[in-house]
């Protein structure tokens, strides 16, 4: 067949491809080039000013980071390897820049989004494809600049769809089942909606595929079960011989939240009986204890597991009330109804369609269920982050309200192989690619003169360039990789209000420092095997060796994360 003739090569199909780029690429830029369009904040921690890694960001980087120095995976990377692992790789292939990292990323989850596009467009029609096309734009736009593992989960949660849409819809058992075990690699890359899969089995039972629904129940159970034991058994591969790391041991300090009244993860290390319990042991021996005194906790009060379920019920729901609530006073509670009165619009929209594409509204309302019972145990300990993988069900599903079944085409679907061929070497790269695909040899690391010997002060480190960096100055307009001393000093842009710390140290910076030429740099430390944050002059970064060797100070004795560049030194390769 020539390619022409595949549907996917077709004008419309490229337009949305295009338009899926444009939905990837735009909220990357306007992070990079310091947030001149409005954006969602939901995940403006992770990112100070859209660009440095914070929070959970960083420590996903710096474990991409040690894994290509020691081919080990810390603890706590060990939770959710996938991204790790994948950083690593994207890391290894660019030669250790961190923007054509962010970049390979977000072209591969463009990729997914113009698959998805597509097969929804040729089915649902234009209007209805763009309601899911904002719904996803909204949700990513908070994460496709950072490194945390949101925007693998949705890459993958896109893959799934497509292959899950495709398979039940066109009612081909093996593509529904592929659908099944990139679900599989999904959850394991950003857990949360975790109850998709049950409800997927329900669909399968209720309407099988072949004249043996327990047959057919089965085989989609171990096509989702074998990939998620596979993911599960990557510590003996990459984790620490300590054994000390466990994958998805997070869950228990959110069971222990959830079976205590709802109060969240927290509570399983701020409880004084807990903190006396878990001091002193290492992730494993905390995921024991977290599972032992949740049970203790269920039987002591059985009645709180309802309570807490009902709460985390409330807020997920809450969350889509409030993207739609703004002011103060009678305003706000106006603004409130509204946003009431639109979702239940939309539901009845949806409900009313669902007679004209009732096979796919099946698919939907199960799947739906199924993110509604996640919520009830993990929405308070992560938001609407952990349902990375469920937005593209949750766009589809919106999208029927402006369903228009006259626009449903009876040409070919987009080709299911082409999906396939997309997404199954992401997930190789993500698991094997550093066993198999690339050799994965410590790097090189330049010795260090006798002058130079390792110190608090001495920082041995790649070109700054390839490095996450953040200009500091007080020029309006437009700048690339930017952030304003107003900003700052304002607190508005920080993107840091988790940790009052370092959003006061930036504040005494710009207090201190007048020079409008300053660059914040957050650096892989090869002596220290640590990240750096290092403020210096912006000619920093017209080095053009592969290593430098950093002299630095501290810049205040209160607050000790943030130093001085001192000294610069170029180190010639090998």
């Amino acid at each position: 067949m020539h390619i022409r003739n595949l549907s996917f090569f077709s004008k419309s199909s490229l337009i949305w491809s295009l338009l899926a780029i444009l939905a990837i690429g735009l909220p990357l830029l306007n992070a990079w080039f310091g947030f001149p369009l409005p954006t969602n904040l939901e995940g403006r921690y992770s990112a100070i000013g859209g660009i440095i890694p914070y929070s959970d960001a960083e420590i996903y980087l710096l474990g991409a980071q040690k894994f290509n120095e020691f081919n080990l995976l810390d603890p706590w990377n060990m939770r959710r390897p996938l991204t790790t692992l994948l950083l690593a790789f994207y890391l290894k292939l660019t030669y250790g820049n961190f923007w054509y990292c962010l970049i390979a990323q977000a072209s591969l989850c463009a990729l997914a989004l113009a698959f998805y596009l597509n097969t929804l467009r040729k089915e649902m029609g234009t209007l209805a494809t763009l309601t899911s096309l904002f719904f996803i734009y909204y949700y990513i736009q908070a994460y496709i600049q950072t490194t945390l593992s949101e925007t693998l989960g949705l890459t993958l949660g896109l893959f799934s769809c497509v292959l899950l849409w495709n398979g039940w819809l066109q009612k081909k058992r093996s593509i529904y089942n592929c659908g099944m075990a990139i679900l599989a690699v999904a959850l394991s890359a950003r857990a949360g909606p975790n109850f998709i899969p049950l409800a997927l089995l329900v669909l399968v039972f209720w309407e099988p595929f072949t004249h043996s629904r327990t047959q057919d129940t089965f085989i989609s159970f171990i096509s989702f079960f074998l990939p998620f034991v596979f993911i599960s058994m990557l510590s003996p591969f990459y984790g620490e011989p300590s054994g000390s790391g466990l994958v998805y041991a997070n869950f228990g300090s959110t069971l222990y939240g959830l079976v205590t009244g709802g109060r969240g993860w927290l509570s399983a290390y701020n409880d004084p009986h807990m903190v006396t319990l878990i001091s002193g042991l290492n992730e494993t021996q905390l995921t024991k204890i977290f599972y032992s005194e949740s049970w203790n906790a269920f039987k002591e009060n059985p009645f709180n597991l309802v309570l807490g379920m009902a709460k985390y019920l409330r807020g997920f729901f809450s969350w889509f009330i409030i993207q739609f609530a703004f002011g103060t006073g009678i305003f706000l509670l106006i603004t409130k109804v509204a946003s009431c009165v639109f979702w239940l619009f939309m539901a009845m929209r949806i409900y009313r369609q669902r007679l004209l594409f009732p096979r796919a509204f099946l698919l939907l309302l199960l799947i739906f269920c199924g993110i509604v019972a996640s919520a009830m145990v993990v929405f308070k300990d992560g938001g609407m982050r952990t349902f990375a993988v469920a937005i593209p069900f949750m766009g589809a599903l919106l999208g029927f309200a402006f369903l228009r079944p006259s626009a449903r085409q009876e040409t070919k679907r987009i080709e299911n192989n082409w999906v396939l061929a997309s997404v199954v070497p992401l997930i190789m790269a993500a698991t094997v690619g550093h066993k198999i695909l690339i050799k994965n040899p410590p790097p090189y690391i330049p010795s260090l003169q006798a002058d130079l010997l390792p110190n608090e002060s001495t920082i041995l480190t790649y070109n700054p360039n390839k490095q996450p960096y953040l200009f500091i100055n007080t020029h309006p307009g437009f700048h690339f990789r930017s952030e304003s001393k107003d900003n700052i000093r304002n607190g508005w842009n920080i993107y840091a209000w988790s940790d009052n710390q370092i959003a006061e140290e930036l504040r005494r910076i710009v207090y201190t420092f007048k020079n409008n030429n300053l660059v914040l740099l957050l650096i892989y430390d090869y002596i220290s095997h640590s990240f750096r944050w290092i403020l210096a002059e912006d000619h920093i970064l017209n080095v053009r060796s592969e290593w430098i060797v950093i002299r630095a100070s501290i810049i205040d004795k209160e607050y000790k994360r943030i130093h001085k560049a001192n000294n610069v030194m170029e180190l010639p390769h090998g």
